[in-house]
């Protein structure tokens, strides 16, 4: 399809780009309110539009360059191509308007800001293909490979990285939970199969270099229909 010139009007909820195009809305991720690019027209939906950028003509002063060599593929964040600061400011009017969807006062005394936005996310969901990890692309089911995520705690990557290497078969998905305020880890192996998955030999492999694991689950899912990741049976391979 053709390429336009538009401005972004506002952003939605997802952190996507909305301008107007035919007097439809249309649809365009890395586009920030105020800015105007060059745009290609990548489909056309029911009473709307979806764009992607082309080039930029004007940019916002609050755009930065993502830190994440994967932002763009991956579709596990949407805003850093934003400023923190920033980030804080779309999410308090977004509260901030869904109260005025009800007529309700929003008792806003702040919002609190970490030093690091980075490494902070201590429950870390990840996809497995073929014993490599990754993300599902935005809005799509196409998987990206990654290395590292830079929101997801340090620690868990760690131990997701240990369990790869084991290289275990019918591994869909790798569940880690990290306390933040107690150093006990939680990690749970999702199968399709009912057949324990991790070794003994391997378990004792992980305990000794990550002491802090205190239970490792095996959650069984034997049907893909839903859109759950977690499985209908539980088996506990370590711990409590």
């Amino acid at each position: 399809m053709g390429k336009i010139i538009l401005k972004c009007n506002s952003i939605n909820d997802e952190g996507i780009g909305v301008s107007t195009y035919n007097n439809l809305p249309i649809y365009i991720p890395n586009f920030l309110t105020g800015e105007v690019a060059q745009i290609q027209i990548v489909h056309k939906g029911y009473q709307k539009y979806f764009g992607k950028v082309i080039k930029f003509i004007k940019t916002s002063n609050v755009r930065i360059n993502p830190e994440c060599c994967y932002y763009g593929v991956c579709g596990g964040c949407q805003l850093q191509h934003m400023s923190y600061d920033a980030q804080l400011n779309f999410k308090i009017n977004y509260v901030k308007e869904l109260f005025s969807h009800y007529n309700l006062a929003f008792p806003f005394e702040g919002i609190f800001k970490v030093d690091n936005p980075l490494f902070y996310r201590y429950k870390v969901l990840a996809p497995i293909e073929n014993n490599v990890r990754g993300f599902y692309k935005l809005q799509t089911k196409e998987f990206v490979k990654i290395k590292t995520c830079l929101i997801e705690n340090y620690s868990a990557q760690k131990i997701i990285n240990k369990v790869l290497s084991f290289n275990l078969s019918d591994l869909t998905y790798i569940y880690v939970r990290v306390g933040k305020y107690v150093d006990n880890v939680l990690l749970t192996l999702v199968t399709h199969n009912q057949e324990d998955i991790i070794s003994k030999e391997q378990i004792e492999e992980l305990i000794k270099e990550f002491s802090n694991i205190k239970t490792i689950t095996q959650s069984i899912k034997r049907t893909s229909t839903s859109g759950k990741v977690l499985g209908e049976e539980v088996k506990v391979l370590y711990g409590k």
